[in-house]
């Protein structure tokens, strides 16, 4: 039996903007990101990059700084690539952020509030804090990547300043959750996360709306 023929059936089907392709692993070893390197070096004349990946039926969120790029091709059964201009990702990005930023405030407000009266559901809108700082930081990371490697012009100013930063007050406000001191997760949120959060709204974008 060719063991060419053996290997190519064990690679996943993987469909491009809905197209299925005819993707052979010549090195019988590849990885998906080795997959996105050879889509993208062939889209990039059209300014085009790779914004969505579905694995096996579902979508990856924020699948370039997971672990996907780097598991074989091997792995999966079906692969779906959905591509977007460069223009349009960086506009979805900056209006992805800048709206949680917007969110993420509210809830806030809305937890040191409920903790200084002492009533309301304070877990669940803490959580939704969480949920909104880790989509901030996912998408920012993605777009300061490509805004570097492709010379887009998004960012007021770098934005390596604020990513770190930003995941330490994460790490902060984790630290006095997990304390179960309700003060001072609202003495935390208020005095040290509200005001960083106002910051990186006035000073990331060009576009922003302070």
């Amino acid at each position: 039996m060719d063991k060419g023929r053996t290997w190519r059936r064990t690679l996943p089907r993987i469909y491009l903007d809905g197209t299925l392709l005819d993707y052979e692993d010549t090195d019988r070893d590849a990885t998906v990101g080795d997959l996105v390197e050879a889509v993208e070096k062939e889209i990039r004349g059209m300014k085009r990059l790779i914004r969505d990946l579905w694995a096996d039926g579902s979508k990856v969120e924020h699948w370039r700084i997971t672990d996907l790029p780097t598991r074989p091709l091997s792995e999966f059964g079906e692969l779906k690539l959905v591509t977007d201009s460069y223009e349009a990702f960086g506009a979805h990005a900056v209006y992805t952020i800048q709206e949680y930023i917007g969110v993420i405030k509210t809830n806030i407000d809305t937890v040191v509030k409920m903790i200084r009266l002492g009533e309301g559901a304070v877990e669940e809108c803490l959580a939704s804090i969480f949920d909104g700082l880790k989509e901030v930081s996912g998408t920012l990371n993605e777009l300061s990547r490509y805004a570097s490697s492709q010379s887009m012009d998004i960012f007021k100013e770098p934005p390596t300043g604020l990513y770190e930063p930003l995941l330490k007050h994460l790490e902060v406000l984790e630290e006095a959750r997990s304390s179960g001191d309700t003060l001072l997760v609202a003495d935390t949120l208020e005095y040290e996360l509200r005001p960083f959060i106002e910051y990186m709204d006035k000073r990331l974008f060009h576009s922003s709306r302070a």
